[in-house]
């Protein structure tokens, strides 16, 4: 099969082996499964210079925002890969989320309190609520434009209406570290300091669904709908764990990081982006990338992947 392209600007052109292939057609329809190729992933570093990238997160459009702590400001790199400033002199800039249907926020935290500020398409930059706390974690909700955070000393969970006013959801048994609300809204998973997490629902209900290490400082999901921690592994790397369903359990390594990853984020399929402040870079690691079918038009799904059978030599044979 000959695979000529991956998102952003790079180009492939490669014959390799397929595994896990299986085409079904039926009188209705035409199906595809993934289709696995052997091949390490991609990775690139985006071409954005910056000095201390705190967070990183990937919008619906594929735009990518990165926030740099010690520039105070927040960049958004597009589709194309053209970078352009979208926000400034955000003193304590800690988190950035973007919402679908109010654009891009950035979490301010210092000295025992916080702010979240508002940027717009248009370039405005608002602040929208005033939080007389210290916060941890920023997420939102991708359809009624509020915001969820935590007081980070008293494990509030707090909800951050558009028009800026706050309410608690409840409050969890420790400390915060950071949070990430799920793909429907309903739900928000918390680390907590031990390494705790806990499912908080908008109704108040709470639950523990998983343990990492303590050393966990992030927390998000994967678009496979499954979460993933970064953590400081044994040898002082960041790796990246899913939680382990029960005390004792060894959380599953889902992949190692460069020294110094402080951030991380997923897109829409599955590829994942790195904010590294050690190396002052913005990397992007590309393993899942989709080409259309030539027979029904539709998208059909192209993984990366070295576990997957490499490609046999084949023999030749002499008469």
């Amino acid at each position: 099969m000959l695979c000529r392209f991956l998102p952003g600007t790079l180009m492939i052109v490669a014959t390799m082996a397929l595994s896990g292939v299986t085409f079904a057609e039926d009188l209705h329809q035409h199906k595809h499964l993934p289709i696995t190729l052997h091949s390490r992933p991609v990775i690139e570093r985006l071409p954005l210079r910056v000095v201390d990238p705190v967070d990183v997160t990937l919008t619906n459009f594929g735009d990518t925002l990165v926030a740099d702590r010690v520039g105070k400001v927040l960049f958004r790199i597009d589709a194309a890969g053209e970078a352009s400033l979208i926000g400034r002199d955000l003193e304590g800039l800690s988190r950035v989320v973007d919402s679908p249907q109010m654009g891009a926020h950035a979490l301010l935290a210092s000295r025992g309190s916080g702010r979240i500020v508002r940027m717009t398409e248009t370039g405005v930059q608002h602040e929208v609520a005033q939080l007389p706390f210290l916060p941890a974690g920023l997420g939102a909700n991708p359809y009624d434009g509020s915001l969820f955070t935590t007081n980070s000393r008293t494990g509030d969970v707090v909800k951050v209406e558009a028009d800026g006013s706050l309410s608690t959801i409840v409050r969890v048994s420790e400390k915060t570290k950071d949070l990430t609300v799920h793909a429907l809204g309903t739900t928000v998973s918390v680390l907590l300091n031990s390494g705790k997490v806990v499912s908080v629902g908008v109704d108040g209900s709470r639950e523990t669904i998983g343990y990492v290490p303590a050393t966990a400082t992030r927390l998000t999901f994967h678009p496979d709908k499954f979460l993933v921690a970064l953590c400081e592994g044994a040898t002082g790397k960041a790796v990246l764990l899913k939680p382990a369903t029960s005390r004792g359990q060894e959380p599953q390594t889902f992949a190692g990081t460069p020294r110094g990853t402080k951030a991380m984020a997923f897109d829409t399929l599955g590829n994942l982006t790195l904010a590294n402040p050690e190396l002052r870079a913005i990397t992007r690691v590309t393993s899942r990338f989709q080409q259309r079918c030539d027979d029904c038009g539709k998208m059909m799904m192209i993984k990366l992947s070295t576990e997957s059978p490499a490609p046999q030599k084949s023999i030749r044979r002499s008469f």
